[in-house]
């Protein structure tokens, strides 16, 4: 495929065009920062310029260093739904209702991992992903404009990664679209510990 790249003072715009005998496609990421807010947009159109249907998950690795802290107590994952899963670890983090709390300082060698977080009901409003560290105060906020296909979440010592998937289903000659949204933003002082 032929990749080109455009940029400006708030956005940057990558395109994938892939011209196969399999499939074919006009892919678009724009990542664009939200003129005196504190917000970054990622809009994708992926079209289906081929012959055979297009359809697969794709997901955002999401990697957070919340004030250039260590993964520790005090950072917590909210979700809109309480939370069922297997695996993690519990000597690091736990699942209360609809968020991982850690418990400790993660070490360099220490990570959670759940493979497939459940809860969530197939409507937008699910994908809504809290990531704070109440030690700091620093904060931020996910949203989609589509519904969880699947929802994994990875940590180590130096980063907590969320990694929301959604389901495309690309038609030949049709456009699917979608938006994700970052806010970013400071706890209030009540919600500090």
């Amino acid at each position: 495929g032929k990749w080109q790249v455009k940029t400006n003072t708030t956005s940057v715009e990558f395109q994938h065009t892939l011209n196969d005998t399999a499939y074919s496609y006009v892919y678009k990421k724009t990542i664009e920062l939200i003129k005196n807010k504190p917000e970054m947009v990622l809009s994708h159109t992926l079209k289906n310029t081929g012959k055979n249907v297009i359809e697969t998950t794709v997901y955002d690795h999401n990697f957070f260093m919340l004030d250039s802290q260590s993964t520790r107590a005090g950072f917590i994952i909210t979700l809109p739904f309480n939370i069922t899963a297997v695996g993690g670890n519990e000597n690091l983090a736990i699942i209360n209702n609809n968020q991982i709390i850690f418990k400790k300082e993660l070490s360099n060698n220490e990570h959670v991992y759940y493979g497939d977080l459940h809860g969530y009901d197939g409507d937008t409003k699910d994908y809504d992903i809290k990531v704070q560290n109440k030690n700091t105060g620093a904060a931020a906020e996910i949203t989609c404009d589509r519904p969880l296909a699947k929802l994994a979440f990875w940590c180590a010592s130096s980063t907590v990664c969320p990694e929301p998937f959604i389901h495309i289903k690309v038609n030949p000659g049709e456009t699917f679209r979608w938006k994700i949204f970052y806010k970013y933003y400071s706890l209030k002082q009540k919600e500090i510990k």
